[in-house]
């Protein structure tokens, strides 16, 4: 298992026209943005883990089995290790094990190791508001996606000097996968590390805000820009899609 360690500075004016925040209103609802996503770049942890190998492992993706190398990817926020060894889940809006709510807009741990929540007092007035919420959901998928992007340009690179090339990532339940192959790519990462996300009945990643995914390498491959294009994606309904698509 290999980590990659992105930056954890976010690109304001991407993530500005994410939430729709134009700065029409002089500027207030950007400011607001600002301060929660400093606020959750302090308080929740971005990790980035991914396992590759030549035939070592099968995906059950036909286009990635195919290569010469497959490697599955794991990007996910908020496995920060609690007193005690319990790990805090920043963000989703699930269940924890004992049946628990976990805060969909993040907890972190106080000095004195007791959970609160990230939205708290962030607001002008000092309270939590839907509005925080929203926001804090959408700086979280940003995080994850930015973070996604950074390592898949680092992979693209990679093999690029040893004139090896990606293909598409796979993701399931994009259209081309089936949502079952997540329980496939999870158990691949887990072989060799027990990470923070597990999945529930229904095939969905806990916590939410994770993504999944799986690359083949090969000489044959053709050479592709290491961006990911959501024009070529078939998932319509992906919370991280382009605006512009």
């Amino acid at each position: 298992m290999a980590r990659f360690y992105p930056e954890k500075k976010t690109d304001m004016q991407r993530l500005y026209r994410r939430l729709h925040v134009d700065g029409r209103d002089d500027g207030k609802l950007r400011k607001q943005v600002d301060v929660l996503s400093k606020r959750a770049e302090e308080q929740t942890d971005i990790t980035v883990c991914y396992r590759m190998g030549e035939k070592v492992f099968r995906t059950g993706i036909p286009a990635v089995d195919a290569c010469r190398v497959q490697i599955v990817c794991l990007v996910y926020a908020g496995d920060q290790p609690a007193a005690g060894g319990r790990s805090v889940c920043a963000v989703g809006d699930r269940p924890d094990g004992g049946g628990k709510p976990v805060c969909a807009a993040g907890d972190r741990l106080t000095a004195g190791g007791k959970l609160a929540c990230v939205a708290e007092n962030q607001s002008e007035t000092g309270k939590n508001n839907l509005l925080d919420l929203f926001f804090l959901d959408g700086i979280g998928s940003e995080r994850i996606f930015r973070a996604s992007e950074q390592l898949n340009e680092y992979l693209a690179k990679y093999f690029c000097q040893q004139g090896i090339f990606l293909t598409a990532p796979y993701f399931p339940g994009d259209g081309t996968v089936s949502l079952e192959c997540q329980r496939d790519l999870l158990e691949i990462i887990k072989e060799e590390e027990q990470v923070g996300v597990n999945i529930s009945s229904g095939m969905m990643l806990v916590p939410e805000k994770s993504l999944l995914y799986a690359f083949g390498a090969d000489e044959n491959n053709k050479r592709r820009l290491w961006e990911h294009n959501c024009g070529q994606c078939h998932d319509f309904s992906c919370s991280f899609r382009s605006l512009n698509i």
